[in-house]
């Protein structure tokens, strides 16, 4: 017999129902306010250490002489450097026996660029529980978590809006249960192949790069394209175009600790987070062995206990390497209206992104980066169009790819807005 109770979609203990409510009532209040953590000032020395960390051999973020005979007059910051800070809610985490937590990516919609002295505004446009369960039942209560924020500048323009996206899925012990109850965060029911839908991730050895590997990855370097100002024109565009590959890597903790920790410089300290026992119950998925609690940055390449001893990949990491990508294609004239991110993926999905790629189709995100991976970030043109607003667009979907095992680490898709000759 099974520990855990099967539990269906909408059907709730008084004991849920009222967590739910004053869980949504508590969100509701925060709608049209600012996002919980603010966004710091667009300093241009931070600016140019972030591009320094992502991305520094594209002058428009890191050549202020070069900056200003752009169309911005100035350097700009790489794309989603400043984030809306719309978080994804989040139940309490005793709202079941056993937790299994998540998040996967989220999506920005960009409007205007990011210039040396700006300075931001955030709002909270609106966060979503879903009660995603299967109808036949399941052992693990699957709900969505959905977060939305927008960023406006002190010019009163609008920067991007954001999403982002997790789940929690909670299971309960029958209550006939007397066996031995493990920890509240784990794996259990709502893990790999569960009602969560999440692939099971490999996480091959480290791979011992040899004087071949190098010249392979040197290789790739020398071959990557920054297209600048030589413009990009919508109408030299194709379905089914690959834009010039990029390598990254091998990746390791150092380079992680310097590209995200310039990410949050400035946030609310962790100390005002984990000062009352609520705050520390939220940031209990990122304290070490010890009870020492980390930002959740930090925890990915900070633990002790990541498989094979390797710190794992931050959230974005991918993401980023692939911006890179896409501003590498694009040059100084495109802009980056809308990505969206994702490093869970249903196997063989007919929907999923890769479906829409010849080469990819049938595969899904299956590697969590890791520290010593090489990452090759690949992309594919896969629709050109002019939109409501008359701006020429193509979509694109990109993937980063652990080399030379071959797993997919990340995936997103892109809208890229270009130039037209007409």
């Amino acid at each position: 017999m099974q520990d855990f109770k099967t539990v269906f979609p909408g059907v709730y203990s008084d004991r849920e129902q009222k967590m739910l409510d004053e869980t949504r009532e508590r969100l509701q209040s925060q709608i049209g306010k600012p996002t919980m953590f603010p966004v710091t000032p667009a300093d241009p020395t931070l600016m140019k250490l972030y591009a320094n960390a992502w991305d520094p051999w594209n002058p428009l973020f890191n050549d202020e002489a070069y900056g200003k005979n752009t169309k911005y007059g100035s350097i700009i910051a790489i794309p989603c450097w400043k984030e809306p800070g719309a978080m994804f809610p989040m139940l309490p985490m005793d709202f079941g026996d056993r937790l299994q937590r998540a998040n996967d990516g989220g999506a920005f919609e960009m409007f205007a660029p990011i210039l040396p002295g700006d300075t931001f505004t955030t709002v909270c446009d609106d966060m979503i529980i879903e009660d995603l369960t299967p109808p036949e039942g399941s052992t693990g209560r699957y709900m969505r978590l959905e977060g939305r924020g927008s960023l406006y500048n002190q010019r009163g323009e609008l920067v991007m809006r954001g999403i982002t996206r997790g789940h929690n899925v909670f299971s309960f012990y029958r209550d006939d249960y007397d066996g031995p109850r493990g920890p509240l965060l784990g794996g259990g029911p709502g893990g790999p192949g569960g009602p969560g839908k999440m692939p099971r991730m490999h996480h091959p050895e480290v791979h011992r790069y040899t004087e071949g590997d190098w010249e392979f990855i040197s290789d790739m370097w020398d071959h990557e394209v920054i297209r600048g100002a030589d413009t990009l024109y919508w109408e030299d565009v194709s379905v089914g175009d690959h834009p010039a590959p990029i390598c990254s890597g091998p990746w390791t903790e150092m380079d992680m600790i310097k590209g995200h920790g310039l990410q949050i410089m400035g946030q609310r300290p962790l100390r005002d987070v984990i000062r009352t026992k609520e705050g520390r119950m939220r940031m209990a998925p990122f304290a070490d062995d010890y009870g020492i609690y980390y930002f959740d940055t930090a925890a990915h390449y900070c633990h002790r206990n990541q498989p094979g001893g390797r710190a794992m990949f931050y959230n974005t990491t991918g993401r980023n390497m692939l911006i890179r990508l896409l501003t590498n294609y694009m040059g100084d004239d495109g802009w980056l209206r809308y990505i969206d991110w994702h490093f869970m993926s249903d196997d063989g999905a007919p929907d999923s992104f890769l479906a829409q790629v010849p080469e990819t189709a049938g595969r899904c995100v299956d590697h969590h980066g890791m520290a010593s991976d090489c990452i090759i970030g690949r992309g594919y043109v896969t629709k050109k169009y002019v939109n409501d607003r008359n701006e020429h667009c193509a979509d694109l979907i990109c993937w980063a790819e652990n080399w030379p095992d071959g797993g997919i680490a990340q995936v997103i898709a892109a809208t890229v807005i270009l130039p037209s000759r007409g």
